[in-house]
């Protein structure tokens, strides 16, 4: 029976990803489209870190292991990783935007199909699918990518904690004894962290209610 379960499950899934492939057919430009300002972005980035670290003087200082006792190197500015880090991390961020803002996208075009009542001859707007994160939710949008950016790793291990701790027995007095001990990490995970999700921007797509609103 599990096993019938279990192809019953993914026979369902093949299913859905059929009908998510024929739904988000009339947009499957837009992923290259996304992938123009990628690139001229990583191009900007790497310019200006290059005219960064091109910054060094040459600078003689003593070696008294060499003839003559003195040696000439290139000395970078003590300011290069204070200028270096935003830049990476700017860089991170705006991809991060626009993969949330592709995610965004397939969101609004997935909730559309969803909820027509005549799904084959649904012809989706595609235009009016691209036009509506830009104008609309590029807030939420951002927030999310920010949250995501600087919060994602905190998530990941408080929720594998939380996972952790459900498959131990839990009658075991170690298992009691550590969770008290984490209890701050899971309200964390519980009261803030597990609600940083792409899922919160079906709400945001369905109601068009802020994200952090949505997210719960």
């Amino acid at each position: 029976m599990a096993r019938f379960n279990e192809i019953n499950l993914a026979i369902s899934l093949l299913c859905t990803a059929l009908k998510t492939t024929t739904v988000l057919h009339p947009i499957r430009h837009y992923p290259f489209l996304l992938l123009l300002p990628a690139l001229g972005l990583t191009f900007l980035t790497n310019l200006a870190l290059s005219a960064l670290f091109s910054t060094a003087s040459p600078v003689t200082i003593p070696a008294l292991d060499i003839d003559g006792g003195h040696v000439r190197v290139f000395q970078y500015p003590s300011y290069l990783p204070f200028m270096s880090l935003p830049l990476l991390f700017g860089w991170v961020l705006l991809m991060s935007v626009l993969k949330r803002l592709a995610e965004m996208t397939n969101c609004l075009a997935l909730c559309i199909w969803y909820f027509t009542k005549h799904k084959l001859s649904l012809l989706l707007p595609s235009k009016r699918v691209l036009r509506v994160p830009l104008r609309f939710h590029l807030g939420s949008i951002f927030k999310l990518s920010l949250l995501h950016l600087l919060f994602y790793p905190l998530r990941l291990m408080t929720q594998q904690l939380t996972v952790s701790l459900r498959r131990r027995p839990q009658h075991s007095h170690f298992t009691r004894c550590f969770s008290c001990l984490a209890q701050p990490c899971l309200s964390l995970y519980h009261n803030f962290l597990r609600y940083i999700s792409v899922q919160s921007f079906v709400h945001v797509s369905l109601w068009g209610e802020p994200l952090l609103l949505a997210s719960k």
